[in-house]
């Protein structure tokens, strides 16, 4: 299977209290001409007071990293998984009061292999787990979930959950198997990251 690099802007939905949002736009708010010390940059992006810096160490030993700045005052480094081609964020916000930020940030090889979830709330930074699904297109080959994810906020909880057919859980490991449309949610409580079947 092929995996393109090309970065791809995909318009999905979150729910927040019952009403739907198309997340930030991030590929048109791409800064351009930027230069970190010791890091080649592949791509950068602001939303709102936050800036977004996605490359690797140029002395190598790294794998692939997401750089979150304010103000010139690094928040924190989030790191892709080790061998990844590629580290894509998505960006999702509560318009209703702003926060948190949830960021998806995809990674892969020759295949898909799921989302990194960040959440900053208030201006910290942390990686509450993995999502490990993806979904099978009509040539057989896993591809990204995001089109089909739906984010909910609730008073307490927010629940990320997939509106689509022929997902595939644990992709490219020994443990992945396929599972069916609304049998598999996550849930996000006091910045902790749960997968529920049922």
């Amino acid at each position: 299977m092929r995996q393109y690099l090309t970065f791809l802007v995909i318009i999905t939905y979150v729910q927040v209290w019952g009403q739907s949002y198309i997340p930030y736009d991030v590929a048109s708010h791409q800064l351009q001409g930027q230069r970190m010390d010791n890091i080649e940059l592949i791509n950068s992006y602001k939303f709102s007071d936050l800036e977004f810096y996605i490359g690797k160490a140029i002395n190598g030993g790294q794998p692939l990293k997401m750089i979150i700045k304010r103000k010139d005052k690094i928040l924190g480094e989030i790191f892709a998984p080790d061998d990844t081609f590629y580290f894509r964020p998505t960006f999702y916000t509560n318009k209703v009061n702003g926060s948190p930020l949830i960021i998806l940030c995809e990674s892969g090889s020759e295949y898909y292999w799921g989302q990194r979830v960040v959440i900053i709330k208030n201006y910290n930074v942390k990686v509450i787990g993995d999502i490990n699904i993806g979904q099978l297109n009509s040539n057989g080959e896993i591809q990204t979930i995001i089109e089909c994810t739906r984010i909910n906020q609730g008073l307490r909880k927010i629940t990320i959950s997939f509106e689509c057919n022929d997902l595939i859980l644990d992709p490219g490991t020994k443990n992945e198997r396929h599972i069916k449309m609304n049998t598999l949610y996550y849930e996000i409580d006091n910045d902790r990251l749960t997968r529920i079947e049922y």
